[in-house]
């Protein structure tokens, strides 16, 4: 699915240059707020996971809540640019089936330092989404298939 997506742009200097990505509508404050709650409870759940590799139900149930909040952040796509809609997808696919007890700590950690820095980063850029393809691969997990 990235894969096809991570083009660039050529500028007047003959240089590859990143092209901007244009959201499709302005959020408001409150919308920017209630999309950084969304990831502080994505964080958050990932933390609850990471912290319970032996009590399967509590890590069944963050990862329950880590979906629901990617479901969330998916229903604020419309404000955010490409990108940001394209990691969404990206982690709710990897996600997708996969047994609790299957994913690893490692995995788990990649997961977490991809949201981390989305939330950061405003507007994402495909570079971005690159950078974090790499994370995620690194950390085990297959971003064009869900975990195993």
């Amino acid at each position: 699915m990235l894969a096809g997506i991570l083009s660039s742009q050529l500028d007047l200097t003959g240089e590859t240059e990143q092209m901007a990505p244009v959201p499709r509508a302005l959020p408001t404050s409150a919308v920017r707020h209630r999309i950084n709650i969304a990831f502080d409870a994505c964080l958050k759940a990932i933390e609850v996971a990471s912290n319970s590799p032996d009590d399967i139900f509590e890590r069944a149930n963050a990862l329950s809540d880590l979906c629901d909040c990617l479901e969330e952040l998916w229903e604020y796509r419309s404000f955010r640019e490409d990108p940001f809609r394209d990691l969404i997808n990206t982690l709710q696919c990897l996600l997708l089936d996969a047994a609790p007890e299957s994913i690893s700590s490692q995995q788990l950690e990649g997961i977490k330092r991809v949201i981390g820095s989305c939330a950061r980063s405003d507007p994402l850029t495909y570079r971005d989404i690159s950078g974090f393809v790499t994370i995620l691969r690194r950390a085990g997990c297959h971003v064009f298939r869900e975990l195993s």
